[in-house]
């Protein structure tokens, strides 16, 4: 008998890294935001788990803070990832649990057959919420109806909510006290407490407890690792990363090639659930939690992003026919002499043979710098200077790109580079992507046929 399954999953970390007095938090460059994490995690996710992406019958997107909801984030990603159109969508956004329930829900209709195979998706912007905000990242899995094979099966062992007000007052009507915060806090290591006497003495584990921070205060997260040393916090030992916490515990754990079992504790602001996680062997070659090596150090408040003025507007007829195709890398290749039409759409015959027929093709991510230049005479809304790459992709074909996270100073002939999904700008509030060239950042097979991943910018 079939049963749902988590059958592949990846995560991606915001590569800058804000170090304060109290908490390192990573966040979003200037031309990122949640969309372009997600975007970056699913392609990742999809990559490792090798099937087609017609198979999917829904996409389950699970909305963190930020800048994430500004525009047709939703269809951008369908766009971008090459999903049918027949492909559902479902969004899941409000509390900071909301990337667990996109989960048990995709989980549930593939159990009961409603769907046959789920991309979910949870994805955190960071920078929305008073006070220290939660780390930017993003990790995708596959939920598909599985038999046997390299796989995750997750269940629900316990559950605890409760109302959650932003300002608490006493009964005698008085204003609130400066204490008030800390009664909040109080009641959330109290809730947390209960649910973890509540599940260690039933599961009789004898291995650490994986604990997900969404959204939970730091003197929260403190206290709780504190009484409870039996517990392991996650989230690549920065703490909270929102919405996409859970996910990423689960990923940390499960990239080993043994099996393993273990228990999720996620803590929310006003709900907290203890899951439980087994993986079946062989589960590394599927499943690749970043570990997001070589952050960028940025001060917090130097981050400026630029919104220059498009050429060509957002309902022009080339952007609307190639968007698609751009953010895609969709290519054709002549089926006579192999010359490449990039997009694929402005090449209805080839210029160098004739002929009019062709076979799909998409361009590779990863390439090498070729030539490049450095502007500094740039119309308003650029920034100071912005470095133009053309650059040889692995199969020879030539793309020419702008440059994110580098600096020029950086830049050389033979630099190994990588395409990516950034936002460019903004018309009419609504952010306009298109592909940029950053530091190494590519997947590699070992040796033995793992797939590795190099997490460098």
């Amino acid at each position: 008998m079939s049963r749902g399954a988590v059958t592949a999953g990846a995560s991606y970390l915001a590569r800058r890294l804000v170090v304060g007095k109290r908490e390192e938090v990573r966040v979003c460059g200037p031309d990122e935001d949640a969309v372009t994490l997600a975007l970056e995690a699913a392609q990742r996710s999809i990559e490792v788990w090798g099937g087609d992406i017609e198979r999917f019958d829904a996409l389950y997107l699970a909305i963190g803070h930020g800048s994430f909801v500004e525009g047709p984030h939703a269809q951008f990603l369908i766009e971008g990832l090459g999903l049918s159109n027949t492909c559902s969508l479902s969004t899941f956004s409000g509390e900071s649990l909301v990337g667990l329930s996109a989960l048990v829900s995709a989980m549930d209709a593939v159990e009961t057959g409603r769907l046959s195979t789920v991309l979910v998706i949870a994805t955190e912007g960071g920078g929305a919420r008073s006070g220290i905000p939660p780390s930017a990242a993003a990790a995708a899995v596959i939920v598909e109806a599985v038999r046997e094979g390299a796989s995750v099966s997750i269940e629900e062992v316990g559950q605890i909510s409760s109302v959650k007000f932003d300002r608490w007052q006493s009964s005698l009507n008085v204003a609130p006290s400066r204490g008030d915060n800390r009664y909040l806090q109080d009641r959330n290591i109290s809730e947390v407490q209960t649910l973890v006497d509540r599940i260690i003495p039933e599961s009789k584990w004898k291995t650490p407890i994986m604990t997900a921070f969404c959204g939970a205060h730091r003197n929260v997260r403190k206290e709780v690792l504190s009484l409870n040393p039996e517990l392991k916090d996650s989230g690549a030992g920065l703490g909270d990363y929102g919405v996409a916490s859970p996910f990423l515990a689960i990923l940390e754990e499960i990239s080993v090639p043994e099996a393993t079992e273990f228990l999720l504790l996620a803590q929310g602001t006003s709900r907290h659930v203890a899951l439980r996680v087994s993986s079946t062997g062989g589960c590394s070659r599927k499943f690749l939690s970043d570990q997001g090596k070589h952050p960028i150090l940025t001060e917090a408040g130097s981050i400026v992003a630029h919104e220059p003025k498009l050429s060509l507007p957002t309902y022009s007829p080339f952007y609307a026919r190639n968007c698609g195709e751009l953010i895609r890398l969709d290519a054709a290749k002549c089926s006579h002499c192999d010359w490449v039409a990039f997009p694929a759409s402005l090449r209805p015959i080839c210029p160098q043979c004739k002929q009019s027929s062709w076979n799909s093709y998409r361009l590779p991510r990863s390439g090498v710098v070729y030539s490049f230049t450095i502007n500094r005479f740039l119309p308003s809304g650029f920034g100071d200077e912005m470095a133009y790459v053309l650059g040889e992709l692995d199969d020879g074909y030539m793309f020419w790109a702008p440059v994110s996270d580098l600096e020029t100073t950086e830049i050389e002939i033979g630099l190994p580079v990588w395409l990516t999904v950034r936002r460019f700008s903004k018309q009419d509030g609504v952010p306009v992507y298109g592909m940029k060239f950053v530091g190494v950042n590519t997947w590699q097979s070992n040796r033995h046929g793992q797939m590795l991943h190099e997490g460098t910018t």
